[in-house]
C-alpha cells in the first residue's frame, strides 16, 4: 500500500513490474519447457535453439497481453461499480494500468523475463532447448 501511496505504481518501472512481470516471464518459460517435454505431441520446439527462443518468447509475450486484457477490464469493472473516475490520483493509485506507460513496462518485462528463463534453462539442461 506504501507504493500505492506514494503513486509509484503509475509508469514503465511500476512496483509489479520486477516482481510479477519478470517473474512470471521466467516461470513461464519453465512451464512450458517442462509441458513441451512432458507432452510430446504438443512439443514446438525444434533442433534450432534460435527458433525455439522464438516460439517460446512469443508465447509468453502471448500470455502477457492477456494478462494486460485482465488488467484492463479489471479496471473498468473498478470505474465503473467504484466511480474512480472523479479523480486522477485515486486512477493513478489503485488501478492495475495506471498508463500506458505501464502497460508497456509491464509487456517489456514480460519479455526481458522469458528471454532470462530461456538462458536459465539453456545453462541447466542444455538439451531442453
Amino acid at each position: 500500500w506504501v507504493c500505492s501511496a506514494v503513486g509509484c505504481n503509475n509508469g514503465f518501472f511500476g512496483y509489479d513490474t520486477l516482481v510479477q512481470h519478470f517473474t512470471a516471464g521466467i516461470l513461464g518459460v519453465v512451464i512450458l519447457v517442462w509441458f513441451m517435454k512432458a507432452y510430446p505431441k504438443l512439443n514446438l520446439l525444434d533442433d534450432s535453439f534460435f527458433k525455439n527462443l522464438l516460439i517460446i518468447v512469443a508465447i509468453v509475450g502471448l500470455v502477457g497481453i492477456c494478462w494486460e486484457f485482465f488488467e484492463f477490464i479489471q479496471d473498468l469493472i473498478r470505474i465503473k461499480l467504484f466511480d474512480l473516475a472523479s479523480s486522477d490520483i485515486v486512477i493513478q493509485n489503485y488501478l492495475a494500468q495506471a498508463s500506458s506507460a505501464d502497460t508497456i513496462g509491464d509487456l517489456v518485462f514480460d519479455l526481458l523475463g522469458g528471454t532470462v528463463g530461456i538462458l536459465i534453462v539453456k545453462t541447466v539442461n542444455p538439451k531442453n532447448i
